[in-house]
């Protein structure tokens, strides 16, 4: 039993510290968006808010479907679906392409230099993505919590958490 309780503690720290990666990527891609798809900061800010609404939202309805569901598949769950959502940032441009025409176009600045102006397809395309990301990121501790409940006693349950919790920190060591 204690060998399967450290198992079980060490593969949801990674799962955790997976997701935590996964969640403080953007702020490292954020200048990228500026200077190269011409996103402002006031774009950028609004998607970080809707995208923390979302999170907060999303860890409190996942955390009733954590109660009803495998702990185990809704982690699994939770890091494909955010693994996908990750990869499909890298082709913003090309899926903006899809649905609206030209992701970036040129305009004419006030010194007669290019500028780079965002259309609303690669807006909105960057934004569903951030918030997608951000819903599936609640999927992340509800399982955790879950599976470490039914695998530690209760006289364990602190300290064990405390292990566990340092999957933030090197999930921000990471990143």
């Amino acid at each position: 039993f204690g060998r399967m309780q450290w198992r079980m503690l060490f593969a949801t720290m990674i799962g955790y510290t997976l997701f935590y990666f996964m969640r403080k990527n953007f702020s490292f891609a954020m200048p990228g968006l500026e200077q190269d798809c011409g996103i402002s900061k006031s774009m950028l800010g609004n998607f970080l808010f809707c995208g923390g609404i979302v999170y907060g939202l999303s860890k409190f309805v996942n955390g009733i479907v954590g109660d009803k569901v495998n702990p185990k598949k809704m982690l699994c769950f939770g890091l494909l679906a955010c693994t996908l959502v990750n990869l499909a940032f890298g082709f913003a441009p090309q899926i903006a392409t899809l649905f609206g025409g030209e992701a970036v176009t040129k305009a004419v600045g006030e010194g007669g230099e290019g500028v780079l102006v965002p259309s609303a397809a690669l807006a909105w395309t960057l934004g569903v993505l951030l918030v997608a990301n951000q819903f599936f990121q609640g999927s992340g501790f509800p399982p955790c919590a879950k599976l470490i409940a039914f695998w530690v006693p209760p006289k364990e349950l602190a300290t064990k958490m405390s292990v566990w919790n340092t999957s933030h920190s090197i999930g921000g060591g990471l990143v």
